[in-house]
């Protein structure tokens, strides 16, 4: 019995191995004695340790909740100065022509030492022009940038291009709320996503990547300004190019979204002959809708999209007449059209005339084979 004790008080800071020791004491009867006191202390410990455990747990969940709510705080305040920024810098443009408008931005206690010290507002005039100087500065400087740009994406270059997407992610930082720059984006990824653009060994996934960008792009640039004619056009450009990769209801649920791209942008940007095309396609592609296409999408709307032929002529015919032997898919097209009416012999005239205009995109090769297809077709109606 000395040895247990003696036992027990040297391991009595370890409760481990006064555990351990304890389980090896041996009784007068030769059997093993657990003591009831270091089972009691070993449970205690274990239980500390699990109870420190759940606080911590505990503890970092109330830390976790409330940087969550600081995270949805601060995302609401930058979503707030935003709009603040893009309001400001609206009226500071009314400001330029508008002296009515540049006294608001004046502060209240500047005004009030201005009148104090100069009443015939000599300092107020004068700190209106420098106001109206700076805003003038900065919407130039902004301008001229656009425009560097807008001769780079009529270019289509692609080391250009590559640097104007590159400037235009940076502009977007400085200016948030501008609808111009992103609709810029969206054409310069466009641009980049084309077959003859991109690289043989990452071609899909960079096309898929590109066009995913191009799309938000001109979604936000609608948003930002929903009477942009450029922004309508460009969501209807990127939505268009992407129908062909979804299914048949899909489809026919976004041809009303782009119709409306289209009109709306026409609205806008009337002399545009690019528009009067794709609203000529548009009808096209309605008209030539397959009777199964036809059930689909009387199933899907109670006014599934309908056009004519006549509609399709009259837009074509419109994109020529503003900018005519311009365009190989629009002549393809005119040829088309004429081709499902049954006139061959002006079907063929335009095959001719797209087959005679030389190619500068992927666009233009795809259309111009298609054109030499038909021509073999119809050559015999030739006049």
């Amino acid at each position: 019995m000395k040895f247990s004790s003696i036992g027990v008080f040297n391991r009595r800071q370890n409760p481990q191995l006064l555990f351990t020791s304890a389980i090896k004491m041996p009784s007068l009867n030769g059997n093993f004695v657990v003591s009831k006191t270091i089972l009691i202390s070993s449970s205690i410990v274990v239980g500390s340790g699990a109870i420190y455990l759940l606080y911590q747990m505990y503890t970092f969940s109330r830390q976790l909740k409330k940087l969550n709510c600081q995270i949805t705080i601060l995302s609401d305040k930058v979503y707030r100065a935003e709009t603040d920024i893009y309001e400001l810098r609206r009226q500071l443009d009314k400001a330029v022509s508008s002296d009515d408008a540049e006294d608001e931005f004046v502060d209240a206690s500047e005004e009030d030492q201005l009148d104090i010290l100069i009443p015939n507002g000599t300092i107020h005039s004068t700190l209106r022009k420098e106001k109206r100087e700076k805003v003038t500065n900065v919407s130039k400087s902004l301008d001229n940038i656009l425009l560097n740009v807008d001769v780079k994406l009529k270019d289509k270059k692609y080391e250009e291009l590559l640097d104007v997407l590159n400037q235009l992610k940076e502009l977007k930082i400085t200016y948030p709320l501008e609808s111009g720059i992103y609709w810029r984006i969206s054409e310069a990824s466009y641009h980049l996503s084309q077959k003859d653009m991109l690289p043989a060994d990452q071609s899909h996934e960079r096309h898929k990547e590109l066009m995913s960008q191009a799309k938000d792009a001109a979604e936000k640039s609608v948003k930002l300004n929903p009477d942009s004619g450029d922004a309508h056009r460009w969501a209807a450009i990127i939505l268009g190019s992407l129908t062909q990769y979804m299914p048949t209801q899909e489809q026919i649920k976004s041809a009303f979204i782009i119709k409306d791209h289209i009109e709306i942008a026409i609205k806008h940007r009337p002399d545009d002959s690019l528009l009067y095309h794709m609203m000529g396609r548009w009808c096209y592609s309605v008209y030539m809708l397959s009777w199964v296409e036809r059930k689909v999408a009387s199933a899907l709307f109670a006014t599934p999209p309908t056009a004519t032929l006549e509609e399709t002529m009259f837009n074509l015919q419109k994109a020529e007449n503003l900018n005519p032997l311009s365009s190989i898919p629009n002549e393809l097209y005119l040829a088309k059209a004429f081709i499902a009416k049954g006139d061959y012999k002006t079907a063929v005239d335009y095959l001719k005339a797209g087959d005679e205009l030389k190619s500068k995109t992927a666009d233009d090769r795809i259309a111009k084979d298609e054109i030499q297809k038909l021509y073999k077709q119809y050559k015999s109606y030739a006049s």
